[in-house]
């Protein structure tokens, strides 16, 4: 068993890598960077977050040679306002080995689309591989999410400090990984515990939310991620109000009438610190995508690229 284990590692590895080695491919003619933040190897219990300097693990990708490991600080150096960056956070069951062709799938579709020559994209890589069977799975990635939106949180206010432009991409589970980071950046508190240092406000932020696996009221006033309005510029939210899988979010929730945003859509965001309305769109896909919890359907016929790709040029 333990052979068999340690082989299946080792092919992962491999597939990783040559994933990788497309990836580095791929940045090459448009001036693009990509960058791979992983968490997997953090506490995943909010409790025990390492929240003062967590020990990301990152990879540059950008060199059509192969990846090389880099320090936070080696990131943190190349850091300009003059470059926009992507944060791509995904979703639920999403292991190593098949994140980078799932990346790939979504960055082939929206750069195209964009106005920038050179776009540095932040794959960010959370322990979502399925654990368990049935909804007890969901309901222990559920749990992850409060830990990791602190981890993305220390991530962006680096950027923040850097006067650097970023729009963040999550998909269900990904995007209450998203809202959690953002409300905890505006001083907000997730699961008891809060961002060390100042609060943020007003950072220049994007948000798209793809089919989220978040509660519908979590971004409304006195809502549990109501304070990331303080740092969200401008929002798309895509939703499928046919979703069979965010039908049954009460079931994670526990309790009957709980509904998911990914289903609902949203009729109103809390206002910023500064008592103002934030910007955001929202659309069905439901006609497209049909029951389906799928994120490439979103990029498909729907071309939810092209709502990405506004968040991302506009930055008047």
């Amino acid at each position: 068993m333990f052979r068999l284990s340690r082989l299946y590692r080792m092919f992962a590895l491999s597939v990783f890598a040559l994933a990788m080695a497309a990836t580095c491919a791929a940045t090459e003619p448009c001036c693009d960077r990509v960058v791979l933040v992983s968490t997997r190897h953090l506490p995943s219990s909010v409790c025990n977050a390492q929240l003062a300097c967590p020990d990301l693990r990152i990879w540059d990708c950008s060199d059509p040679s192969g990846t090389r490991a880099m320090t936070l600080m080696e990131y943190e150096a190349r850091l300009t306002p003059d470059r926009p960056v992507v944060v791509y956070v995904h979703g639920n069951r999403m292991p190593a080995a098949d994140l980078i062709p799932r990346f790939n799938a979504i960055r082939k579709a929206v750069r195209p689309q964009l106005c920038q020559k050179g776009v540095d994209w932040v794959i960010f890589s959370w322990p979502s591989d399925k654990a368990i069977k049935g909804i007890d799975d969901f309901r222990l990635k559920a749990s992850r999410c409060d830990a990791q939106g602190l981890y993305l949180a220390s991530l962006l206010r680096r950027h923040v400090d850097h006067s650097v432009p970023v729009t963040v991409l999550g998909y269900s589970f990904g995007a209450r990984v998203a809202t959690g980071a953002l409300h905890s950046l505006g001083g907000g508190s997730l699961g008891g515990r809060c961002l060390p240092g100042a609060s943020v406000c007003n950072a220049d932020i994007r948000l798209a939310l793809i089919a989220p696996a978040i509660d519908a009221r979590w971004l409304t006033s006195r809502g549990y991620h109501e304070r990331a309005s303080n740092n969200i510029q401008r929002m798309v939210l895509l939703f499928n109000h046919r979703d069979i899988v965010l039908k049954r979010y009460w079931l994670l929730a526990g309790r009957r009438g709980g509904q998911a945003l990914g289903v609902t859509g949203l009729a109103s965001l809390s206002r910023n610190i500064n008592g103002a309305s934030v910007p955001f769109r929202t659309r069905d896909y439901s006609r497209i995508i049909g029951v389906r919890h799928t994120e490439l359907g979103y990029y498909g016929n729907g071309n939810a690229a092209h709502e990405v790709a506004w968040l991302i040029n506009d930055r008047r």
